[in-house]
């Protein structure tokens, strides 16, 4: 590796670990954990009360909205811990025992929590390239929400595709299914192709809604957020932290 590349490495690991360090000291503000809870809450709602049930493996619910919320806000190890939380909490109001709750299906939310949280935390606006030259046309405060509706519109077609049609479908499959798969034989991966055609089907007619949703609901978030919590002059006054 040559001397420029390993400057570069160095510094996107730098930048990683304070990426995750950052998000950590959030969990020691009283504000973060009041948020946290509000956040959770209205997740839990979303997930139990407002969601369509397609079959025993597909369930579209709203819950990534304060996911993605929480990640805005705080980064990565908060949005892990409430997705957590929502996750096993929606698991025990839908009458499941918790001994059949399963590690593996929570490990890709987290991994898509995480995903959210390197993406959208705000503290690290700015740090896409390209974004930097909105604010040769934008006041800060606006730039900013637009670089958060951008972020958001990848975050959540990375986490559909990724997530929720590559791992979350291979989980669950090899979990309630065929415990073999991906090791199965022809005659096995037509059966897989028709449990799995509804899955792809659904996430693909979802996923327009979904980002036009997130696109417009997290700069509104964010504005709410810094609104009530630093009032109007410090959310036009430059770069904020949370």
């Amino acid at each position: 590796m040559s001397e420029k590349s390993r400057k570069k490495f160095t510094k996107r690991q730098i930048s990683m670990k304070s990426l995750f360090a950052d998000s950590v000291r959030e969990l020691l503000s009283v504000r973060t954990f009041v948020m946290l809870a509000a956040m959770t809450v209205g997740a839990v709602v979303l997930g139990s009360h407002f969601r369509m049930v397609i079959n025993e493996d597909l369930r579209v619910s709203f819950t990534f909205i304060c996911i993605m919320a929480v990640a805005v806000l705080y980064g990565p190890v908060p949005c892990m811990l409430m997705n957590t939380i929502t996750d096993i909490t929606i698991y025990l109001l839908d009458k499941n025992e918790i001994r059949d709750y399963s590690l593996a299906v929570l490990s890709v939310k987290l991994i898509v929590s995480c995903f959210y949280g390197m993406l959208l935390y705000k503290k690290y606006y700015g740090s896409f390239g390209y974004l930097k030259r909105l604010e040769d046309f934008f006041p800060e405060c606006v730039a900013e929400n637009v670089d958060i509706a951008v972020r958001s519109v990848f975050a959540r077609t990375g986490a559909v595709l990724v997530g929720n049609i590559v791992l979350n479908s291979a989980v669950l499959y090899r979990l309630y299914h065929n415990g073999k798969f991906p090791f199965i034989s022809g005659g096995d991966w037509k059966i897989f192709y028709r449990w799995f055609k509804p899955r792809l089907d659904t996430n693909m007619k979802m996923l327009p809604f979904e980002l036009l949703i997130v696109f417009m609901f997290m700069p509104i978030i964010n504005v709410v957020y810094m609104l009530v919590c630093c009032g109007f002059r410090r959310l036009c006054g430059g770069k904020t932290k949370s």
